[in-house]
């Protein structure tokens, strides 16, 4: 052997060691591509294949992985299908430019500052064959971020590369990616109820009940929605009550694009992790006729993971034909109601149709006919009753009474306001404290913050005592509500000074951190049920 071929040898020895060539599994082997992209709280794995042999149909072991996955997509170009998961051998139809896509949620596991992410690669490979597989990676939520295993990966800044050569279904073969960050603020929707009202052809209503939970480590005050473009909102509601136009806390705001419609909803009580929040939106909007039929946007997602979810299209009159097969129909009053389960799709921008359309005869008189039959059956019993009284009261004298009505809506709507920003500013408060018991701010820093809080705490408490007072003196009624209220107050004031000698507990070092956060926990929950119910107390007198 000669000099320049020892050479060469090493070369190539020294290249080929170089190299991270994972080798899993024997048998025949088919190029895949898998594209990993990692959102706020989900993950989405995108799978595709170029194969040499013939299978008519390729199958999946998902046993391990049931309770990640959300849904699993089959999707062509615009059209798609949900893949059935009860099993846990799930089959599939794979033809050329054929996508699976795999929702999975649950893989982030959050400890302090650092968040390990467990994404399942073995869903890559069916079990007809192993696969040599390119491997994407993108996300966008983590300024820092590594790959812990495998080895393979090249990383960018917020993207990453790597070939694993042989990946089998057998091996289990899972990817661990480490983010750093203090705070995750992510919700995910777990039931949607959308219900679309058609009595017209030129726009239809649409009311959405969505159940929210918190799926990062702290609250989250603000939802962030994308409605189809040109949609107008009717109604915002939660559970305490109404939301109004504008920035503050218990308002929402709205604003329009050319593809979509923006709307941000402050939350009056935000969850916790693993606490819920519930919201109605009411909106219109546009439906287009094309050859006698109209087209609605009945199944876009409103910018938020969806594990569950129901379309009820209620058609006042007539559905003759409808473009996809509905769970189930029926006839509801004067709507004929079309169900679509699950048809909304799980997360925003997957690629598919979310348009459905309608051939159907709109009834518009049935909706008014229905109101003058009820005007009818109160009206005649109404008329006879005043012909009747008439005669007899006509025969007598009945003295003018001028009684004097005094409105006081806008007080009560001025007070529930007040209360509204003075929760927001003990939970802010609270969580100003947390941060300097964590170190995250310097002491002077946190004095200054706290002092700031203070004086607006003491501003608000000195104007809902002036209101409260007020009320009392306008309507003596209200004074056994204002004791309530009261005594609520109260009750979260000593919820408070439990939280501050908890943490103050906490900081010198006299309750271990799992104590500490199973007692925060319990005085935060006593705390935000009796802020519910003076809120309640509020929207009742409205």
């Amino acid at each position: 052997m000669n000099r320049r071929t020892l050479i060469l040898l090493l070369l190539t020895a020294s290249i080929a060691l170089s190299l991270p060539i994972y080798v899993f599994a024997d048998g025949n082997v088919e190029k895949a591509y898998c594209k990993i992209t990692i959102k706020e709280g989900y993950v989405v794995m995108q799978v595709s294949y170029n194969i040499s042999g013939n299978y008519p149909r390729l199958t999946y072991n998902i046993s391990e992985y049931k309770d990640y996955i959300v849904r699993i997509y089959l999707i062509k170009g615009t059209e798609y299908s949900i893949v059935d998961t009860g099993d846990d051998i799930i089959s599939v139809q794979y033809s050329i430019d054929t996508k699976l896509v795999f929702i999975l949620k649950d893989v982030f596991k959050v400890e302090g500052s650092i968040t390990k992410v467990d994404i399942p690669l073995s869903l890559i490979a069916p079990l007809e064959f192993n696969v040599s597989c390119d491997i994407d990676i993108i996300q966008d939520i983590a300024s820092e971020w590594d790959i812990a295993y495998p080895p393979v990966f090249t990383k960018y800044t917020s993207t990453a590369h790597g070939v694993i050569s042989c990946v089998s279904a057998a091996e289990k073969l899972r990817a661990e990616i480490i983010l750093r960050s203090t705070e995750w603020l992510w919700l995910r929707c777990n039931v949607l109820n959308r219900t679309i009202l058609i009595e017209d052809t030129g726009r239809v209503t649409v009311i959405d009940y969505m159940v929210l939970e918190s799926i990062g480590n702290y609250r989250v005050s603000r939802v962030h929605l994308n409605l189809p473009a040109n949609a107008t909102i009717k109604c915002v509601r939660g559970v305490l009550g109404k939301y109004i136009r504008g920035g503050g806390i218990g308002q929402y705001e709205v604003s329009a694009s050319e593809n979509s419609t923006k709307l941000t909803v402050a939350l009056v009580a935000p969850p916790a992790p693993g606490e819920i929040a519930e919201l109605t939106i009411e909106y219109t909007i546009p439906a287009f006729s094309e050859n006698g039929e109209l087209i609605v946007n009945a199944f876009f997602n409103p910018n938020i993971m969806v594990l569950n979810s129901s379309v009820y299209i209620r058609v006042l009159g007539e559905i003759r034909d409808i473009s996809m097969s509905p769970s189930e129909r029926f006839v509801k009053g004067i709507y004929q109601v079309a169900l679509f389960k699950d048809k909304i799709p799980s997360i925003p921008d997957l690629p598919v149709n979310t348009e459905v359309k309608i051939n159907a005869s709109i009834n518009t008189f049935a909706k008014y006919f229905q109101y003058l039959k009820i005007g009818a059956v109160i009206l005649i019993p109404s008329l006879l009753l005043f012909a009747y009284y008439k005669g007899f009261y006509s025969k007598r004298k009945i003295p003018t009474v001028v009684v004097e009505k005094i409105e006081y809506r806008s007080l009560v709507e001025s007070l529930r306001n007040n209360y509204v920003k003075l929760f927001d500013l003990i939970e802010r408060r609270k969580e100003l404290r947390l941060r300097y018991l964590e170190r995250k701010i310097s002491r002077h820093v946190y004095r200054q913050r706290l002092l700031s809080i203070s004086r607006k705490i003491a501003a608000l408490e000195q104007d809902i005592g002036a209101k409260i007072k007020e009320m009392e003196e306008i309507s003596p009624g209200f004074r056994h509500v204002a004791d309530e209220i009261k005594r609520l107050m109260a009750e979260i004031k000593d919820c408070e000074r439990e939280l501050e000698r908890i943490i103050e507990d906490r900081r010198r070092g006299r309750i271990s951190r799992r104590d500490f956060e199973r007692t925060l926990n319990e005085i935060e929950a006593e705390r935000d049920k009796k802020m519910r119910e003076i809120s309640g107390i509020l929207e009742e007198i409205l």
